[in-house]
C-alpha cells in the first residue's frame, strides 16, 4: 500500500528512517537531494519540507523542498535536482504530491526530462525556462587520468598562464577550520569579488556552515603573504565540485587563479574523486552576452567535457502573482546592470 508523509522544518531525528534501501543509491549521487544538504539548510534557518512516498514501509521517492517569501503574500517553493526516486512511476507520485503544496509557484532544476512533466501535467501548467538559480550546463574533468594527461588537455594559454603563476612565488594554502586565516582571507576576497561583480554575497555563517556540514575544502592562493584568489571545494561520493570563487583584480597579472584551480584539481585527484565539476558554464549555443560567458572562457581552458543537465522550469498555481514577481525580478537586475555600468564608466 502506497502512502506518503511529509516533515515541515524537518530535524535531524527524522533523517535516520528505515526503508532507504530503495533509493539509498540514487540519494548517495545527489549533493542538493542528501542527507548532508538536508542539514545545511536547517542549520542556515531556511525553511524546507521533506516529502516521502512508502510502499510496503519502504522510501520509493523522497524530496527536499526550500521556500521564499521575497515579498509579502508572496509564496515560492525551489525543488534543486530532484526528487529522487526509484522509478518513473513513483518520479509522478511525488511530483503531484508536490503540486498539492500551497505557494504561487515552484522552481524546478530538474535532474531529469520535463518532457515527461509537460505530457503529463499540461503546458498551462508548466513553463519551461532558459535558466534557473543553478546552471544548466557544466564542466567536468575525468581525474581518473594522470596530471600529465589532463594538463596535456588544458589550452595553451591555460598551460602557459599555469607556468606564470608557479614562477610569481605563489603560495597555496587550505582548510577547513572556519577560525582560520585561510577561511578569513577566503571571505574577505568573496565579499571584494561581490562588491566588484554586484552579485548577491551568502553571509559568514552560510559558509561556515558549508564547512562544518558538508564536506568542504577551502583554499587561497598567496603572494607574500597577500591574498589574491580563494576557492571552495565540496566532495561527494567520487566528485569534488568547485562551488565558489573569489579574486582580487589588481593581482590578474600573477594568474592566481590558474594556479588555484590546479591545486584544487590535484587536491580532488589525490583524495580519491573521480571527477572534478567546474560548476556552471554557458550553454554550447549561447551568445556572449550570456552571464556565464565569461567564466566560461576562462573554465573550458581546463579542458573536459560539458555536461547539460534538463532545462528548469516553473509550475504556477497563481499567474497574476508570478508575472508580478517576474517584473519586480526584471526590474531589479536592470536597476544592478545599470549600477554595475555607472561603477565601471570613467569618473
Amino acid at each position: 500500500m502506497i502512502h506518503t508523509k511529509r516533515i515541515d522544518n524537518w530535524k535531524e531525528p527524522d533523517l535516520f528512517i528505515t526503508g532507504l534501501t530503495e533509493i539509498s543509491k540514487e540519494l548517495k549521487h545527489q549533493l542538493w537531494q542528501g542527507i548532508r544538504w538536508g542539514r545545511y539548510i536547517q542549520k542556515v534557518n531556511i525553511k524546507s519540507t521533506l516529502l516521502m512516498i512508502f510502499k510496503d514501509h519502504i522510501i520509493k521517492a523522497w524530496t527536499i523542498i526550500t521556500w521564499s517569501e521575497p515579498i509579502i503574500t508572496f509564496k515560492y517553493a525551489y525543488l534543486q535536482r530532484g526528487p529522487v526516486a526509484c522509478n518513473l512511476y513513483y518520479l509522478n507520485e511525488i511530483l503531484q504530491f508536490v503540486y498539492q503544496l500551497e505557494y504561487d509557484y515552484i522552481l524546478v532544476d530538474p535532474d531529469f526530462s520535463q518532457d515527461y512533466l509537460i505530457r503529463s501535467h499540461g503546458p498551462s501548467k508548466i513553463k519551461v525556462l532558459s535558466s534557473g538559480i543553478v546552471p544548466s550546463d557544466t564542466l567536468i574533468l575525468d581525474l581518473s587520468k594522470s596530471e600529465e594527461q589532463i594538463q596535456s588537455e588544458m589550452s595553451k594559454k591555460c598551460r602557459y598562464n599555469l607556468r606564470v603563476a608557479l614562477k610569481s612565488n605563489l603560495s597555496v594554502k587550505k582548510s577547513n577550520d572556519i577560525t582560520s586565516n585561510v577561511f578569513k582571507n577566503f571571505y574577505y576576497l568573496m565579499m571584494i569579488t561581490s562588491a566588484r561583480k554586484l552579485i548577491p554575497l551568502l553571509s559568514e555563517n552560510d559558509f561556515k556552515a558549508k564547512i562544518s556540514l558538508l564536506n568542504t575544502m577551502v583554499f587561497v592562493v598567496c603572494h607574500e603573504e597577500i591574498p589574491l584568489a580563494s576557492g571552495m571545494v565540496v566532495t561527494h561520493d567520487d566528485t569534488s565540485i568547485y562551488y565558489y570563487g573569489g579574486m582580487d583584480s589588481r593581482y590578474s597579472k600573477l594568474m592566481a587563479s590558474y594556479l588555484l584551480q590546479w591545486s584544487m584539481i590535484c587536491y580532488a585527484k589525490k583524495n580519491g574523486s573521480k571527477i572534478y565539476d567546474l560548476f556552471g558554464v554557458a550553454p554550447e549555443n549561447s551568445d556572449m552576452h550570456h552571464y556565464l560567458t565569461t567564466v566560461s572562457n576562462f573554465k573550458k581552458r581546463f579542458g573536459g567535457s560539458v555536461v547539460s543537465y534538463h532545462s528548469p522550469y516553473v509550475h504556477i498555481k497563481k499567474y497574476p502573482k508570478y508575472l508580478l514577481l517576474k517584473l519586480f525580478k526584471t526590474i531589479k537586475s536592470y536597476i544592478l546592470k545599470v549600477l554595475a555600468k555607472c561603477l565601471k564608466s570613467p569618473s
